[in-house]
């Protein structure tokens, strides 16, 4: 990783995403066979704050993103950046730093 884009990434000042953010987490911590990637737990985390309030298709719409997009989020099969989350937290009323907590 450039050392200009770790950077921007400490300083908030780049839309980064989950798969880059798992490979920081990587060299910070020691983890065990088959932790759960970031983009998986973050995608739990969204289903299990949606579940009995939320459909997808409303979620979906809440948070201005496709239907599709956030079926995949929540399997944990895609990579948002930190926008396409913070837009799912602020839709679910919860903090987007809530969903990304390590």
């Amino acid at each position: 990783m450039d050392r200009s884009y770790y950077a921007r990434v400490e300083a908030g000042r780049t839309n980064t995403s989950l798969d880059t953010l798992d490979k920081i987490r990587g060299l910070l911590f020691i983890t065990v066979p088959r932790f759960p990637t970031l983009v998986e737990e973050v995608g739990r985390r969204i289903s299990v704050a949606r579940e009995g309030r939320f459909s997808q298709e409303a979620l979906s719409e809440a948070a201005g993103l496709g239907l599709f997009y956030v079926g995949r989020v929540e399997r944990g099969v895609t990579n948002p950046g930190l926008d396409q989350i913070e837009a799912i937290g602020t839709a679910l009323g919860i903090s987007s730093l809530d969903l990304l907590a390590l």
